[in-house]
């Protein structure tokens, strides 16, 4: 299975359309099966300018992130299985083996679980304004975030999703 954002609105008529939100600003994207059936699905914008899909467990889900609006979207029944209770996600990234997905806002990390749709754990603030998560590894988020250097987004950091410890070297730590 894929997801593909679409630059453009797709001419009507040409996919099968699923509604996913409503309003003025929307997501189009681009869902292609294995045995290349395709259909769109449109998804209600919000406030962020971050826009990003990714399919998970064995192409069964995926992931639509439209403007901090996260929607959880079943690929077999085509139907939404959970819209994220927090309209400015800003980044996320599966935990496959946990069956967790780590959240963030640009300020904190959050950590929820995909099977009962809950928040199982927050962070304090840990960024000026911006979080990055690069990879997953053996309970470790690898990742960078803004610490007022001149290069923006790019201090590293390490999140032990086990212990919940973030290590980290600051330029200029973020307030409490």
């Amino acid at each position: 299975m894929n997801a593909q954002i679409l630059s453009t609105i797709p001419i009507s008529g040409k996919y099968c359309e699923i509604v996913f939100g409503s309003g003025n600003d929307l997501l189009w994207v681009l869902f292609t099966s294995d045995d290349n059936e395709e259909w769109v699905g449109k998804f209600e914008l919000g406030m962020k300018s971050i826009l990003k899909t990714a399919v998970y467990k064995d192409n069964l889900t995926c992931y639509v992130l439209a403007g901090g609006n996260l929607y959880l979207i079943n690929l077999i029944s085509r139907q939404l299985e959970f819209k994220f209770e927090d309209d400015a996600v800003e980044e996320f990234i599966y935990l496959p083996d946990l069956e967790l997905l780590a959240v963030s806002n640009g300020l904190s990390i959050s950590i929820f679980n995909v099977n009962n749709h809950k928040i199982e754990w927050k962070s304090t603030r840990i960024s000026w304004d911006g979080i990055l998560f690069d990879s997953y590894e053996d309970g470790i988020i690898k990742g960078r975030l803004n610490d007022l250097s001149e290069q923006g987004c790019n201090c590293p950091f390490q999140f032990n999703i086990y212990d919940k410890q973030i290590k980290v070297k600051y330029n200029v730590p973020p307030p409490s």
